[in-house]
């Protein structure tokens, strides 16, 4: 389905040739390699015969695929990470651990991921600028249906999220990094009832009484010290 409405994707294959391949996307002059995985697969398991249908989280592993895509062209590694705990506004610590590790990693004093996405938690998480990459612990669920919580109440958080913007500037030198030069997050909601994305920002805008809601994801985003490295709220 993604492939017949051209929309990339990785970190889960048909075949071991498909799993080996890296994901490059252009944009602009880079080309951006888009790495994923996942910390689990909800206790299901992989198919017989099968070790490579699912990108799981290995340190290892991640950063030699990260190495492997630079050789391959790759201006911008993007690494995607399904990770952390539900319904948790906070990182927990194993994120906060990895995040540290993987944005050490460099191969030639250059590091060997850009950027790092997050996912899982169904709420917003903070972002934070590890080791000078910018991590984004978790976006949102930013297309969901109601959302209901491990108590088994309602939880309007399940329908929060966050866009990450960055803007990434050619190396000063050649084999230097792509340096980010402006950072930015914009707060959405899903709108169960009317099945689309809202940009609180433009909301508020317009009249509507989501602010707190806005304010809230914000507060959530900037938790971490990252207004201080330069994030700021998108419109």
């Amino acid at each position: 389905a993604l492939d017949r409405t051209g929309v990339r994707h990785a970190g889960s294959a048909r075949t071991a040739e498909e799993a080996n391949a890296v994901t490059m996307l252009q944009a602009g002059p880079a080309e951006v390699a888009h790495l994923a995985y996942t910390y689990d697969t909800n206790g299901f398991p992989l198919p017989d015969g099968q070790p490579w249908a699912v990108n799981l989280i290995d340190e290892a592993t991640v950063l030699a695929d990260a190495r492997a895509a630079r050789r391959a062209g790759a201006d911008v590694v993007v690494v995607s990470l399904h990770w952390g705990t539900e319904w948790q506004d906070a990182p927990d610590e194993r994120q906060l651990t990895l995040a540290r590790s993987l944005t050490a990693a460099r191969t030639g004093g250059r590091p060997d991921i850009d950027l790092i996405l997050g996912t899982h938690a169904h709420v917003p998480q903070a972002y934070e600028k590890v080791n000078g990459t910018w991590v984004i612990y978790g976006m949102g669920d930013q297309i969901a249906g109601e959302m209901t919580n491990h108590a088994g109440a309602k939880d309007p958080r399940g329908n929060q999220s966050t866009l990450g913007r960055f803007t990434f500037a050619p190396p000063a030198r050649p084999g230097g990094r792509w340096e980010v030069t402006k950072a930015e997050f914009v707060p959405q909601l899903f709108d169960v009832d009317a099945g689309r994305v809202v940009n609180l920002n433009r909301a508020i805008a317009q009249g509507a009484e989501v602010r707190a809601v806005r304010d809230r994801i914000r507060d959530i985003v900037l938790s971490r010290g990252a207004a201080g490295d330069g994030l700021v709220m998108g419109e």
